[in-house]
């Protein structure tokens, strides 16, 4: 069935201007055309007329298996059947939020590819999941309670085989410390360059991405040297990585709602003193990287890390607002969440409005380019691949 959706503002994830009363003709969750008025033939016509349409948002941080409580371990003494209950749910918060793909940066059990196995043949609701499964760090390193630890390259080597086997669609190492494991901090440097370039190795030449979370300087150095494609975090820049990032075409996803929340949640609802004092020694230093990414002309998109403590899976126009509030211009924080987004994860298919990608679209009231927190909560209607929720249906099933 064709479907016309008469639009009152297009957004098209990668120009920064605003398409006055626009068509947006959809047929088989594929955008067939982008027109001024409706086309001589069609099924159904959809007054989109009160609503921003844009992309619908991508979200390259997340963790769907993990709660974002003061306890992120609280999952692991959860049984299988209540940890795939929880992600479900997760999986509802992210799509009634607007966003319809994300990219899951490490799952306990390997539970998240199953889970995007579902989604992706159309059993289970949610975003569609670009999954890591379990990410690989040293022994003891961090994330090393829920991760797979790995010491040399002949064990880092055979970790991102066996990743491969299991059906990851990307790999995720752990470069540094960070905030969230016990006695580790977030500026030491982890895993080698020997062992990142392994890993990067075995994943190039599957054509698996290599997503690594890096938050201290030397680490960021010694990943960038190894050949990731993507510096999670970044807490601690400098000009030499900054530099290297923006020549080598390297993603940058800031994640400043982990920080945020925790700095902001911590002492009130339980986070223990170790987090809230590494994260608060951080934030300082985040910030000045990340302008000097903006600056330089590094590639940045969107992701919240969701799943740490009180960094919930429906945060993703928050990112947006914190990033804006940092100095990116409304227009490229949009295309942080969408056309800059789906260039960061490999595909080519959404992240903009334009014939022949995936329908893949929200309804906002406002006008995002203009007050961007209307993103927070004014996503009205999403479709994925053509098919339509009603965020407040979506939440609703959320709540019962």
């Amino acid at each position: 069935m064709t479907t016309v959706y008469a639009c009152g503002r297009m957004i098209d994830g990668v120009n920064s201007d605003v398409k006055e009363n626009c068509c947006v003709t959809v047929a088989d969750g594929k955008i067939l055309a982008v027109t001024d008025r409706p086309p001589e033939q069609y099924d159904m016509l959809t007054d989109w007329s009160g609503y921003t349409v844009m992309p619908g948002l991508i979200n390259c941080h997340t963790h769907v298996g993990i709660l974002p409580t003061a306890d992120n371990d609280l999952i692991l003494r959860c049984p299988l059947t209540k940890r795939v209950v929880i992600i479900l749910r997760h999986l509802i918060q992210l799509l009634a939020s607007g966003v319809t793909t994300i990219r899951d940066l490490g799952c306990y059990d390997k539970v998240d590819l199953e889970i995007r196995s579902l989604v992706r043949s159309g059993r289970v609701i949610g975003p569609d999941m670009f999954a890591a499964g379990p990410m690989l760090t040293m022994t003891g390193g961090h994330a090393h309670t829920v991760g797979v630890e790995v010491d040399g390259v002949d064990e880092c080597r055979k970790a991102v085989r066996q990743r491969l086997k299991d059906g990851v669609d990307l790999v995720k190492v752990m470069a540094t410390g960070g905030v969230l494991t016990k006695g580790v901090e977030p500026g030491s440097a982890q895993l080698s360059i020997e062992e990142m370039k392994v890993i990067c190795e075995e994943a190039h030449k599957a054509g698996r991405r290599v997503a690594c979370h890096a938050q201290g300087n030397t680490g960021i150095r010694n990943a960038l040297a190894a050949g990731v494609d993507t510096i999670e975090h970044g807490f601690y820049l400098d000009r030499e990585s900054v530099d290297k990032m923006a020549r080598q075409g390297i993603y940058y996803i800031p994640t400043f709602c982990a920080p945020y929340f925790m700095a902001a949640k911590g002492k009130e609802l339980g986070l223990a003193q170790e987090f809230i004092d590494k994260v608060n020694a951080s934030l300082d230093a985040h910030a000045a990287s990340f302008s000097m990414a903006l600056d330089s002309g590094v590639k940045i998109a969107c992701g919240t890390d969701a799943g740490t403590p009180f960094n919930g899976h429906d945060r993703t126009a928050k990112e947006l607002l914190l990033m804006h509030t940092h100095g990116m211009p409304a227009d490229q924080a949009i295309a942080a969440a969408t056309s800059v987004a789906a260039a960061c994860i490999g595909v080519s298919d959404r992240g903009r409005i334009a014939p022949d990608l995936r329908a893949d679209l929200i309804a906002v009231e406002g006008n995002p380019l203009e007050t961007l927190g209307c993103l927070e909560n004014g996503v009205k209607y999403v479709m994925k691949q053509g098919r339509v929720f009603s965020t407040a249906a979506l939440k609703e099933a959320i709540l019962s």
